[in-house]
């Protein structure tokens, strides 16, 4: 039996290996926050919700199926939460009987047992199907609901609890076998006791004794143990199957359980960004070409979830766009823009809702960041060094309309060289159909693609006004030669930055270009 919640064509696996660059992509755009909130204290939710976030969907049918899966956990929340407590408690109660050794006996008591728990729980998930099933309208819930009822009818489960009597052996152990080589019994087969072929007599005082038939004395102990020999050879092959039944079941109330986790989780996320005053969107996913790239009302839901003020939203306007390149003044808001524009794109792409008012994106075979690091403690490279290898390994990732968000890339060196270096990987990359966020204050970088006039970009500024004030707003608009340094310098300091000579081509407006 298959649940199927998250995917309609294979089962949801805990172990899958998470793409290449998971976890610079999650440290970047601050996915821990959004973690956080998923979980709800439930540290279960908590890792399911990174392996699927980080694992990101690529067909925009399958998007929207899980969608549609989400309106329904959010209307029938009691329901999904009665069948998540469901697997828990089958989990739990399997739990209670490992560990009893390897013997066909041992295995056969554990894996009975265990299953007897699943029994209850497969009963509980059909009294759930029968009662909430009808209310459910999508399509991954829908299908699992008709699986659930026509495969645990109740000539189904009357049949497992048939077994599971059986099983207990209260009239004992019937084993047939056959000499093998050197006289020795072998074929073992376990047999169900047929009351039909006891004789009148047998059945009245509840005897089975045949004429064909020995006992074993009490002191017999070689005895003993070589009739218990041959019973563990008779059920072995039972206690195998059950073991293998059993394990079948566990497999499915893991997995079912973990599904269930990531839309609880997903309910969990909506409530506290609603709780802050923020919104959440439907996606609208599209296939990878034409560009589809549009936001409103886009906020960075890491921030809206540690701030206690709200969060100023952006628009994005990029249809037909393969490169956004934001500029503008220092604590403008332009990294915090290319977070919510990554964690949209990294959600979407996950099935769930979006922080923003509306969201239209292209889809994107993988995602991949270079941002700022900590300079190497070691000394063992350059940072220079180490952003030109942190910027292969990306790259390594990326395939035609695969997504990279760069983060003040190759600041760390002068700006001619590191403009050099970010225009010809940018171009590189948006010419084999990458898509490109680039945030700099690299002005030779931006000012050159700016010249270029391509007709695939759209340059971003961060808004400041005339008094230095930043709005945390980005509009469209050309590079400047300054990201206006001096205002963060003059508001810590409380005076004018002093006129400081700048290798980067000297003043412009009385303001030195950032480095």
């Amino acid at each position: 039996m298959k649940s199927r919640l998250l995917h309609s064509d294979r089962v949801y696996r805990l172990d899958d290996p998470l793409p290449p660059g998971a976890d610079d992509l999650a440290r970047d755009l601050g996915v821990d926050a959004l973690l956080d909130a998923m979980a709800g204290g439930d540290p279960f939710v908590r890792s399911v919700a990174r392996r699927v976030v980080l694992d990101p969907l690529l067909d925009p049918e399958e998007i929207q199926r899980r969608l549609d899966a989400l309106d329904d956990c959010r209307a029938q929340t009691a329901a999904v939460r009665e069948l998540y407590a469901i697997c828990g408690r089958a989990l739990a109660r399997a739990r209670e009987y490992w560990g009893f050794g390897d013997f066909p006996d041992s295995v056969l008591f554990r894996s009975a047992r265990q299953l007897e728990g699943h029994a209850d729980a497969l009963e509980e998930l059909r009294r759930v199907a029968d009662g909430a099933g009808a209310r459910f309208r999508s399509t991954a819930f829908s299908e699992f609901f008709a699986r659930l009822r026509a495969e645990l009818d109740d000539a189904y489960l009357a049949t497992v609890r048939s077994h599971l009597e059986r099983l207990e052996f209260r009239d004992g152990t019937w084993v047939s076998a056959g000499l093998g080589p050197g006289l020795r019994p072998s074929g073992h087969v376990l047999r169900l006791l047929i009351e039909e072929r006891r004789s009148w007599w047998q059945r009245l005082t509840g005897s089975r004794r045949s004429n064909l038939a020995f006992e074993i004395g009490e002191q017999d102990e070689s005895g003993a143990r070589a009739l218990a020999r041959q019973r563990e050879k008779g059920i072995a092959s039972v206690a195998r199957s059950l073991a293998r039944s059993n394990e079948h079941l566990h497999a499915f109330f893991e997995t079912l359980r973990a599904e269930l986790a990531f839309y609880l989780g997903a309910m969990n996320l909506e409530t506290a960004l609603r709780a802050r005053g923020g919104l959440v969107a439907r996606p609208d996913p599209r296939p990878e070409d034409p560009v589809a790239w549009s936001a409103e009302g886009l906020y960075d839901a890491g921030l809206a979830l540690r701030s206690s003020v709200p969060v100023v939203p952006n628009d994005l306007a990029a249809d037909g766009k393969r490169l956004v390149v934001i500029t503008g003044a220092n604590q403008g808001g332009k990294s915090t823009f290319l977070r919510a524009l990554g964690l949209a794109q990294m959600l979407l792409q996950a099935g769930l809702f979006v922080p923003a008012r509306r969201f239209r994106a292209s889809l994107a075979p993988s995602i991949a960041t270079h941002f700022p690091r900590e300079e190497d403690p070691t000394m063992v490279r350059g940072r220079l060094d180490d952003e030109l290898q942190r910027m292969n390994r990306a790259t390594g990732s990326l395939h035609r309309h695969s997504l990279l968000l760069s983060n003040e890339s190759f600041a760390s060196t002068n700006e001619r060289e590191g403009s050099e270096i970010a225009i010809e990987v940018v171009r590189a990359l948006v010419d084999s159909g990458v898509r490109v966020v680039a945030v700099t204050h690299l002005y030779e970088f931006a000012g050159s693609l700016r010249s270029a006039d391509r007709p695939d970009a759209v340059f971003l500024r961060a808004e400041r006004t005339p008094d230095g004030r930043r709005t945390f707003r980005l509009e469209v608009g050309d590079p400047l030669a300054t990201s206006f340094a001096a205002d963060v310098f003059a508001r810590v300091f409380g005076e004018p930055l002093p006129p400081i000579a700048s290798t980067a081509g000297g003043f412009e407006g009385g303001e030195p270009r950032a480095r």
